[in-house]
């Protein structure tokens, strides 16, 4: 597989100030790369459909979750950022940027105020629902991290990434 992409910004500034060791982990599962993010402990995760979950306050358990992860199998970017555009008016711009995890740089677009990352076949989309908590939301998102035994190798000057096997190495 070959990921092309033009890097134009970079990742969200890092919620340093939070600290998510003991937080909660949430782990997903698409048919070959897995994903994990953390939430806090005081925090609930709602199981909306196979493919959309949702984490918000355990104060708030009868309102609607107000951080959404929703995947995407066997699609494209276009594809998963259409999948928003009826809640948006107008065109859809999108951002390249590059996403700093703990355990990797990544990719990533920004389009209808949501965050694509794309592993293989699967686009994860994180999507804020509310301008509230936003150090937590903030944390919640830099938590963020592809688990499959996969490495990713990103030429800043040629502008493409592409990913591999962990066993494998690149000379």
């Amino acid at each position: 597989l070959l990921f092309i992409t033009t890097i134009l910004g970079s990742s969200f500034v890092n919620a340093a100030t939070i600290d998510t060791t003991d937080w909660y982990q949430y782990n997903g599962y698409g048919s070959v790369h897995s994903f994990s993010l953390r939430f806090p402990t005081d925090w609930q995760s709602y199981i909306i459909s196979d493919d959309l979950q949702g984490f918000g306050p355990k104060t708030n358990q009868d309102s609607e979750p107000i951080f959404l992860v929703k995947e995407f199998e066997n699609q494209t970017y276009d594809q998963a950022i259409n999948y928003y555009a009826n809640e948006e008016s107008g065109s859809i711009s999108t951002t390249d940027f590059i996403f700093h995890s703990t355990k990797e740089d990544l990719p990533a677009k920004k389009a209808v105020n949501k965050t694509f990352f794309k592993r293989g076949s699967l686009i994860i989309a994180l999507d804020s629902q509310t301008n509230d908590y936003q150090d937590v939301i903030n944390a919640i998102q830099d938590s963020f991290e592809f688990t499959s035994r996969w490495h990713q190798y990103i030429n800043f000057s040629d502008h493409y990434s592409f990913i591999f096997p962990a066993d494998f190495a690149i000379q």
